[in-house]
């Protein structure tokens, strides 16, 4: 486990990450240093479960396009579940929505494999 092991998970090739509450520049940041941990492993899925976020700019927008192209170049899946309905509309005003592969909630993560017995695990405070 990495030092951020609140907020990163490893089950079995599955990454998950929780974003913090606010997904502005500094979320993103932070965001950027839970990726950073993880070493990559081909055919691995990326799951972000935004079900924590309240409020996300341009710069926690960046951050998650970054991972996507981090992913992508890792031969990795990424997927975002857990959209509350106002970051959706976010994504869907700035078509992020067709960018991003969305999933609803963790049961519709059954429809592409997935499962998980425990709760998301809340993000640790990033410190400035």
């Amino acid at each position: 486990m990495t030092p951020d092991h609140e907020t990163l998970v490893h089950q079995k090739k599955v990454v998950r990450l929780q974003p913090p509450h606010r997904l502005d520049l500094m979320g993103g940041v932070g965001l950027q240093r839970q990726i950073a941990a993880i070493e990559p492993e081909q055919g691995s899925l990326w799951l972000i479960d935004m079900a924590h976020v309240e409020f996300i700019d341009s710069a926690g927008r960046l951050a998650l396009v970054k991972t996507l192209s981090l992913a992508q170049a890792n031969h990795c899946r990424l997927l975002i579940c857990n959209l509350p309905a106002s970051i959706r509309i976010i994504f869907e005003l700035t078509q992020l929505d067709q960018v991003f592969e969305l999933v609803d909630s963790s049961t519709a993560l059954a429809g592409v494999g997935l499962s998980f017995s425990e709760p998301p695990q809340t993000a640790a405070p990033i410190a400035a």
